[in-house]
């Protein structure tokens, strides 16, 4: 069997996934069949193997399919691969998994061999700089450190980055600036709002004092448990530095060395927690801090916390 005939794309980046597949497809004479989603061994081989009227010039997509997720026994493993084999040179079989295959199925093990595999995951948060790089590289152009700084720092409150998500960023990018290094305002002033509401620019709203930003954000940050203890030890995080800087500073530490003995690596997260401390003092970093922990441990406890009650009390010193 050829493996040009035969493809799986799978992974847990679905837009990735199918953005790959769409790829795939592009620029054929193809007739594409759609299978139903969770098609069985038998209903792949009973479709697959049903002539055409029109044209041998054909395309099978499977979605989601029963035998690289669960055993399937509706047809023999062997009538199934043979099957395969017997595709006509001028058809292509796309199998599309959201997800991994289950390789400790005796029937994957026999199938993966025979396709072209791709995959598609998502990136994590502190690959998203390299990654933007990656695909700036192509065309000549690069971050400037500035931005890669930003985008690192900020990348850590992301989750589940898709490599779509970063390819179309990029492309944005490169039509907003000239500039062969794409400066920080640009990175600025393209990210989605959703983002730029994300955990960073509240931490920011926080120390500024904007109330009527903080509790706008208030509702997308602390809306599940997940999120909540996700955006809470973030802001813990920053708390605890901005508390360390104040120790130093007691402790007669000069200023060039307190980023090292803090252990803050990111230029430009140091500025940033080195200005919040400046704006803040020793009594409202603790007094939250205390306050978060102890609306966490009501959280966990089935009591009811209201976090926007909370962070008012905050912004009128209350705390």
């Amino acid at each position: 069997m050829q493996k040009d005939r035969i493809y799986l794309f799978h992974g847990t980046d679905i837009p990735a996934v199918y953005a790959r597949k769409q790829q795939a497809g592009n620029g054929t004479a193809e007739t594409v069949e759609q299978g139903k989603e969770h098609s069985t061994t038998a209903e792949i081989v009973q479709q697959i193997n049903q002539p055409s009227l029109f044209t041998e010039v054909r395309r099978f997509e499977f979605v989601n399919p029963l035998f690289l997720t669960q055993k399937d026994e509706s047809i023999p493993a062997k009538e199934f691969l043979q099957a395969l084999e017997n595709v006509p040179v001028e058809t292509r079989v796309f199998f599309i998994l959201e997800g991994k295959p289950d390789r400790r199925l005796s029937f994957v093990k026999k199938f993966l061999p025979l396709a072209q595999v791709s995959v598609s995951e998502f990136i994590p948060g502190w690959k998203v700089g390299a990654a933007f790089n990656s695909v700036l590289r192509v065309q000549g152009r690069t971050l400037s450190r500035a931005a890669q700084q930003y985008l690192q720092a900020v990348a850590e409150s992301w989750d589940n980055t898709s490599s779509v998500f970063i390819t179309t960023e990029a492309q944005k990018w490169q039509l907003m600036t000239d500039q062969k290094e794409i400066p920080l305002e640009v990175v600025q002033e393209s990210l989605p709002s959703y983002l730029q509401r994300q955990v960073f620019r509240f931490w920011d709203d926080l120390v500024d004092q904007r109330k009527r930003a903080v509790l706008e954000a208030v509702p997308h940050l602390f809306n599940d448990m997940a999120e909540t203890l996700k955006n809470t030890g973030f802001l813990a995080s920053q708390l605890r530095l901005c508390l360390g800087i104040y120790e130093l500073e007691h402790a007669g530490v000069a200023t060039r060395d307190m980023a090292r003995k803090l252990q803050v690596k990111n230029q430009w997260r140091w500025k940033n927690i080195y200005a919040a401390a400046q704006k803040l003092n020793y009594a409202q970093c603790a007094g939250l801090l205390l306050t978060l922990y102890r609306a966490q441990w009501r959280q966990r406890n089935g009591y009811e916390v209201s976090w926007s009650e909370l962070f008012s009390e905050y912004l009128r010193g209350a705390l």
